[in-house]
Parts: structure tokens; C-alpha cells; sequence
């Protein structure tokens, strides 16, 4: 088996990457979709949102 690999260490590496790439490019695609879903809302109270500017009302009230 050894033998087999390093005769064919080519083949291999192009199968790593045709396993890994894909992989990468998924996690980061599902990444980035999560980060723009969520853009000016800074905090989730059950179903709700609350965006950064009802955060900065509230707390300038409370304040």
C-alpha cells in the first residue's frame, strides 16, 4: 500500500484537493450568509430582533 502511494502521490494529492476545497469554500459561503443575515441586529429576544439603534434608545433612556 505504501508502495502504491508514493508511486502515486500526484493522483492523491489532487483527490485531497478536490475533497478539501469544496469543503472550505461551503463553510466560508455559509459563513458570510450568516454574517449579512444578521447585520444591525445586535441582540435576539425569542422571535424578536433588536436592532443597534433600539439598543442605543433604550439604553440612553435607561441611563
Amino acid at each position: 500500500m505504501f508502495e502504491f502511494v508514493r508511486r502515486n502521490t500526484r493522483i492523491l494529492q489532487l483527490i485531497l484537493v478536490l475533497l478539501i476545497l469544496p469543503s472550505f469554500v461551503l463553510v466560508g459561503m455559509e459563513g458570510y450568509s450568516q454574517f449579512t443575515d444578521g447585520a444591525g441586529t445586535v441582540a435576539k429576544v425569542g422571535k424578536q430582533k433588536v436592532s443597534q439603534q433600539e439598543w442605543d434608545n433604550a439604553h440612553r433612556n435607561f441611563v
